[in-house]
């Protein structure tokens, strides 16, 4: 879940409340920024895979 709405906040899209309620759950920085390194990297896994097709 979370995964998917910083998808949506990286790519500018406008986040429901709910989805915006979740994100600003997540008080420890480092949990969030490991969280956006995770999005990062399967974005450029699923890119490279898609490239290759």
């Amino acid at each position: 879940m979370i995964q998917q709405i910083l998808k949506k906040a990286t790519n500018n899209e406008v986040l429901n409340e709910k989805e915006a309620l979740e994100l600003l759950s997540i008080t420890n920085l480092s949990t969030l920024h490991s969280k956006i390194w995770e999005v990062r990297e399967n974005d450029s896994t699923n890119t490279e895979k898609s490239n290759k097709q």
